[in-house]
């Protein structure tokens, strides 16, 4: 086994994470990640990979290009984490022009020649190449989606080698990015190359449901199942379970059925209907809801509304990086631990901020209760701090061609960007946790915002849409969303939309037992937890309870956890320490989720 090398990389030194005492190096994430259309049917490949990077070995994309094996893998990486990250065993800076070899030799225990195997990666960033026995089998662009390929025409044995060949090359490329850059710092973070997410095979039927879209009806109480497979699929069954798995009815090669009634979906009683669906011998597990997000007027200001409900969008924003592992969690419960903290400190939403989770993570949002505002991820830009940081905070506004200019925007990011939110949309659409898309973030990478948008409505019109977070507001789509740190937030007198403080405070607090770098980035910074806990109850006097009687309709808090040199989270980013006094957030909480009753 390779000798841990895991003290520090370039500035940031290790910080283990709560969740590091239960991490088992040989038992990776090991459960099903795609609940949504679950067999069973899971062999992980999680765990130790050869490895080996190439440096400095090749420019530009390594798409539509041949590239000879190396003979030999002289280190080893453990999977699903970041080269760069701690907890990989490798971490060394990745830059754009090293090319990243990975190899496993997998065994299938039970390997049937009547079978079709496909061979799942959940996120790999950002172009990569799978080889079977050193047969090139697909190619793929971008780093924040799950992708597959069957391999059973390559499979000669129940043995084979599989060789995966990546190539990031993060702020250099066109794909997007979010928060990664080669150079880190401030509140940019490292990058993230390779895989990063489980990569694993299941085996099926030569007839199998390859995908299953689901789509409910809130006024009428029906639901309809379209399924999707190699042929059209007849003599199939469909049974719909209640939450607590008692038999609500058999659809007998039906794709509809009418509820006499529902109970609809809310974080207070988070109502997953069970499916199961059967063809000959395939079987898949799938689950619907019934969920309305809308908006009404209430007291001559517009809020966003679950089930026809009026709510204060109450959260915070959440960037989703570990202390050891980065974009990955190490565990589960690591995973989980973010999403009921911020339940049980009584915030209602989670904005999932320039990030693409796992397909696992949206299932227990669901399961568990807690509303999301999705961002899309953005692009690589030319981040002028004046211009994209600053000038904002002044009213300063400026058109499209002028931030695209600025930003560096090119055809072909555009082209991603767009190819990126149609498939993000399609594999997200499904859950009803998620209320809200976030499409441009504080004018980063943001281009034809008006075209941008009408596409995103198009695609889904079942939710809301923050179309410029922040600033470079085009008085277009369902809120009026301002970012304050620096200067006090005056509610915008604005009828038509949802008023929303969708980023605000900032308040950081170095703990030096508790950090991963000794940097500093922040907006105010205070020098103890007692003055951070009154400056966290002061800001939110000021900016969110005294204007909730003037409309305000969303606060979200900036942020989660501390994350590099950021430390502004509520909690730490190893996660051992709540930084602010739990009680005062409770108290907070409670006065606005019970505003509106």
């Amino acid at each position: 086994m390779q000798k841990l090398k895991f003290d520090k990389i370039k500035d940031l030194k290790r910080l283990d994470s709560k969740f590091f005492d239960d991490f088992d190096r040989h038992n990776i994430l090991n459960y099903y990640p795609r609940p949504y259309l679950e067999r069973n049917s899971f062999i992980n490949l999680n765990g130790y990979f050869d490895f080996l990077i190439e440096r400095d070995k090749f420019k530009g994309s390594i798409l539509n290009n041949e590239f000879k094996i190396p003979l030999e893998f002289p280190s080893k990486i453990l999977v699903p984490f970041a080269a760069e990250s701690f907890i990989s065993e490798y971490h060394e800076e990745i830059l754009e022009n090293d090319l990243l070899w990975y190899r496993k030799l997998v065994q299938i225990k039970e390997y049937d020649t009547n079978k079709r195997y496909i061979l799942n990666f959940e996120k790999v960033d950002q172009e990569c190449i799978i080889f079977i026995d050193k047969v090139k089998v697909l190619e793929h662009k971008g780093g924040y989606l799950p992708f597959s390929v069957e391999i059973s025409e390559y499979l000669k044995t129940s043995i084979f080698e599989l060789i995966v060949l990546v190539k990031d090359m993060t702020d250099k490329s066109n794909y997007t990015i979010g928060k990664q850059k080669i150079e880190r710092g401030d509140i940019w973070y490292t990058s993230t190359s390779g895989i990063y997410d489980t990569v694993w095979i299941e085996e099926c039927d030569k007839i199998f449901v390859q995908d299953l879209n689901i789509a409910t009806n809130i006024h009428d109480l029906t639901v309809s199942f379209d399924i999707i497979s190699d042929i059209i699929l007849d003599n199939y069954l469909i049974e719909i379970y209640d939450s607590n798995d008692n038999l609500i009815t058999i659809l007998d090669s039906k794709k509809y059925y009418k509820f006499e009634e529902v109970i609809f979906w809310d974080i207070d009683n988070p109502y997953l209907y069970k499916v199961i669906l059967k063809y000959a011998n395939d079987k898949v597990i799938s689950y619907f809801s019934f969920r309305k997000i809308s908006k009404v007027r209430k007291n001559k200001y517009l809020y966003a509304a679950i089930n026809d409900k009026p709510i204060i969008i109450n959260g915070l924003l959440d960037q989703g990086y570990y202390s050891l592992s980065g974009l990955t969690p190490l565990t589960f419960d690591e995973m989980v631990f973010d999403i009921m903290t911020i339940k049980e400190l009584g915030f209602n939403t989670i904005r999932k901020h320039i990030k693409i989770e796992s397909r696992r993570y949206y299932y227990e949002c669901d399961r568990r209760g807690i509303y999301l505002i999705q961002d899309f991820v953005s692009l690589p830009m030319v981040y002028d701090t004046f211009f994209l940081k600053y000038f904002p905070f002044f009213g300063l506004n400026f058109k499209d061609k002028i931030i695209e200019k600025k930003n560096g925007v090119t055809d072909l990011m555009r082209k991603y960007f767009k190819e990126e939110l149609e498939e993000v949309v399609k594999t997200l659409k499904k859950h009803p946790s998620i209320i809200c898309y976030t499409l441009f973030n504080e004018g980063w990478g943001q281009f034809d915002t008006y075209k941008m948008f009408d596409f995103l409505s198009l695609l889904d019109n079942s939710r809301l849409i923050d179309a410029t977070s922040g600033w470079f507001d085009r008085k277009i789509g369902d809120f009026n969303s301002k970012h304050r740190y620096y200067l006090k937030y005056r509610v915008p007198k604005d009828k038509s939309r949802i008023i929303s403080l969708s980023e605000f405070g900032g308040l950081t607090f170095l703990d030096k037992d508790h950090t991963t770098s000794n940097n500093l980035a922040g907006y105010t910074t205070l020098n103890s937890y007692q003055e951070l806990s009154k400056s966290y109850q002061k800001i939110y006097k000021e900016q969110v309870l005294k204007n909730l009687k003037k409309g305000l309709g969303v606060s979200i808090y900036t942020q989660v956890s501390d994350c590099e040199d950021e430390v502004n989270g509520i909690l730490s980013f190893d996660r051992k320490v709540l930084k602010i006094d739990k009680n005062t957030i409770i108290d907070i909480n409670k006065s606005i989720n019970s505003y509106l009753k």
